[in-house]
């Protein structure tokens, strides 16, 4: 078992950014560091909304910048109390304090005006099908219903081909989501069926996971969707199956609503 020494928050005031190291044991860090110094505090696990937020170390106290103060104050209330969340330390050596992953993604292709991209780690299929996306949006005018068929496609292809994602953080299909439903959707993707994903930062990964390999669009209508403050919008119902490289027991049918999203449309709705 690892061993760890307890400490006390320093007096100096440091501040560094709050960094999930291992995703995938859904344990979080807060890094600091003065001159060439270099530690980390460990507090505890299961605390995925703090990832990527600054902080700051003063008068011995921890502190969350602007909002998030408050969290942190609770948490450290928390922590007084003996719930569990043990705050560690450990001593780096000669090794750099990494604040981002190490396995950057390549943007190969884009849409303009669109915010769509192609990664270079992404499938055969995908490539396709964004390609045809691409050679539709170049034309001056283009058929709607052709349009939501194939960003439909691209969503699904990319949300379950999970083989060449990251972590469970690392969430396909967020560019084909209505904007202001995002936060919720990355959220229940991480809870569901991104929520057993191993880190693969290293490339060490031996993990099965799925890879779509085909998918068919069983139909797609014009719909309404009631929005939160209870207007009604006008969109498209899509219906979707798809095939995977092996069968691991994931999705193979759904359907979307998808609705007007500034200059494009992005999925509000997925049953």
């Amino acid at each position: 078992m690892e061993q760890v020494r307890r400490i006390e928050l320093p007096s100096q005031p440091w501040q560094g950014r709050i960094l999930a190291t291992e995703p995938h044991l859904r344990c979080l860090y807060l890094y600091y560091i003065k001159k060439n110094f270099k530690n980390q505090l460990k507090l505890g696990c299961d605390l995925p909304f703090f990832y990527g937020k600054m902080f700051l170390i003063k008068d011995g106290r921890l502190e969350m910048k602007k909002k998030n103060k408050i969290l942190i104050i609770l948490l450290l209330l928390l922590l007084a109390g003996g719930i569990g969340f043990g705050v560690y330390y450990f001593i780096f050596k000669e090794e750099p304090v990494t604040l981002e992953p190490t396995k950057e993604v390549q943007i190969t292709n884009s849409i303009e005006n669109y915010g769509y991209n192609l990664d270079d780690r992404d499938t055969e299929l995908f490539k396709t099908k964004f390609e045809e996306l691409k050679t539709l949006l170049n034309e001056e005018q283009f058929d709607t219903e052709e349009y939501v068929s194939l960003i439909s496609q691209l969503f699904i292809i990319d949300l379950y081909t999970i083989d060449n994602k990251i972590s469970r953080y690392d969430v396909g299909g967020l560019e084909y989501v209505y904007k202001d439903a995002v936060a919720s959707f990355q959220s229940v993707a991480q809870n569901s069926i991104y929520k057993t994903v191993e880190n693969n930062l290293d490339d060490t990964r031996t993990q099965k996971l799925p890879e779509v390999s085909e998918i068919t669009i069983d139909s797609i209508k014009e719909t309404t969707f009631t929005m939160p403050d209870d207007s009604v919008v006008n969109g498209y119902g899509v219906k979707l199956t798809w095939d995977y490289v092996e069968n691991l027991g994931y999705d193979t049918h759904a359907t979307l609503i998808l609705i007007p999203d500034e200059n494009k449309y992005g999925v509000v709705y997925m049953d």
